[in-house]
């Protein structure tokens, strides 16, 4: 009986498996942006463009920069102010209510793209302090400087790659340097030369590649988003060049290989196929800068009920099998 009661159980947690697998990439995705025109958070139908209103306001005075959801699902935005202190915000990661300050001080000034690491703590690219600064992921507490030096100068977008290591786009150096994941120390200028000019977004393809956003010189051209070897460092081609791309800032990759990319200048959002067509344009009259995918709320409501389903299965087997199953989806 207990046999049979286990295979039940494991065949339930499959299929919630499988159910929240196929939900979440049935392209049931949405875009937040952030977007200075407005000073909120922007939310559009990541397939179809379609404008889906305002998910989250600013606080009076503050403008977006970057935007994340961490590991508790809520969302995490890195905000400027000429008058108050800069500072990261977290808002509910459904409603879009905004649950207060997380995170700042510290020297924070200018904070522009922001990410949740390996470690689950809080890693902030920190433009005038020329470093990334890191906070405890839990609490926002401060934790120290993680990566500095190496010629950074005014970093903007960050990424772990694939080795592990955290890469930083140096804006006004023209490059990407990468420091080691664990110690912060700095490894090597991985890529760079007089093709990547004012680099803002980074993000890492399926393919490993690493694409950089170059948001250019006004007059001077240098715009595009960039495609180098993710293994060597070496410059493969332009991904994207030309109107319209005038000032691209954040870059994201979607789950079936499509690229979206924040183009500040012109006031919307751009989606390449993989192949380097463009494939969608929508967001006109916005100044995006960075973006995060998330499940539509539909899809949210799939995937929680698909892990009721297999902790009902594992809760099941523990009562009748005379056995406690507190914690046995932790």
């Amino acid at each position: 009986m207990t046999r049979n009661l286990s295979s039940v159980s494991r065949r339930s947690m499959i299929v919630a498996v499988v159910f929240c697998a196929s939900a979440a990439s049935a392209g049931e995705l949405d875009l937040l942006v952030g977007d200075r025109a407005s000073n909120s958070i922007l939310r559009f139908d990541a397939q179809s463009g379609d404008p889906l209103g305002m998910f989250a306001a600013m606080p009076e005075r503050y403008r977006p920069n970057g935007v994340r959801l961490g590991p508790d699902r809520n969302l995490y935005v890195s905000a400027t102010s000429r008058l108050d202190e800069d500072v990261v915000l977290r808002y509910d990661g459904r409603s879009g209510a905004l649950l207060g300050k997380f995170a700042g001080g510290n020297g924070l000034d200018s904070p522009m793209d922001l990410l949740f690491g390996p470690d689950r703590n809080l890693y902030v690219a920190n433009e005038v302090g020329d470093n990334v600064l890191r906070f405890d992921g839990h609490t926002g507490a401060f934790i120290d400087v993680f990566a500095s030096g190496g010629g950074l100068n005014g970093p903007a977008g960050i990424a772990f790659g694939p080795d592990g290591h955290l890469y930083v786009n140096s804006y006004q150096g023209g490059k990407v340097l990468r420091y080691d994941g664990r110690s912060g120390a700095f490894i090597d200028v991985f890529a760079g030369g007089d093709e990547l000019n004012r680099p803002v977004g980074l993000a890492f393809a399926p393919d490993g590649n690493l694409y950089v956003s170059a948001f250019g010189i006004w007059g001077a051209g240098g715009q595009g988003v960039l495609r180098y070897d993710g293994r060597t460092g070496d410059f493969i081609n332009y991904f994207a060049a030309g109107d319209p791309l005038r000032q691209p800032a954040g870059i994201l990759f979607g789950p079936d290989g499509s690229l979206f990319v924040a183009e500040h200048w012109n006031g919307k959002i751009l989606r390449f196929d993989a192949d380097g067509t463009l494939r969608a344009t929508f967001g006109e009259g916005t100044a995006p800068t960075f973006m995060v995918l998330i499940p539509e709320p539909a899809t949210i409501c799939l995937m929680l009920f698909g892990l009721i389903l297999a902790y009902r299965g594992e809760n099941s087997e523990g009562r009748k099998g005379g056995q406690k199953a507190v914690g046995s989806l932790l």
